[in-house]
Order: C-alpha cells, then sequence, then structure tokens
C-alpha cells in the first residue's frame, strides 16, 4: 500500500471485539515518514465505530476490505 502512499489504515474496535481480537493479534505495519527523517510510524489504528463513521464521511476516497 505504500505505493500509493496509503499509510493510515483503521481497524474498527468493535470488530476487534466481536472476533475476540486485538491490536496484538494483527500483524504490525509500519510507514516512513519522510518528513521526519524516515521515522518509522504505525500505520493501524483501532477507532470507535462512531469515529470510524466520522471519518468516512470526511474521505473523497474510502477503501473496505
Amino acid at each position: 500500500m505504500g505505493d500509493y502512499d496509503i499509510n493510515k489504515i483503521y481497524v474498527e474496535k468493535e470488530s476487534l471485539e466481536a472476533r475476540g481480537l486485538t491490536l496484538d493479534d494483527l500483524q504490525h505495519l509500519v510507514w516512513e515518514d519522510e518528513d521526519e527523517d524516515w521515522a518509522e510510524k504505525d500505520s493501524i489504528k483501532v477507532v470507535s465505530s462512531a469515529e470510524l463513521a466520522e471519518l468516512m464521511d470526511q474521505q473523497d476516497i474510502v477503501l473496505s476490505f
């Protein structure tokens, strides 16, 4: 996804909980921030369903998997 400048992946907290999963169960993904001397930053952010709905409303393009 780095080839497409996708560096933020949002995961719905309630979906994780419904499946008995936590952030630790997901593959660790990072992106390199060229503005901060290529510092590695976490790609995955766990958000509530309300936060996710708000984020999706603010976007021009949404890819849902």
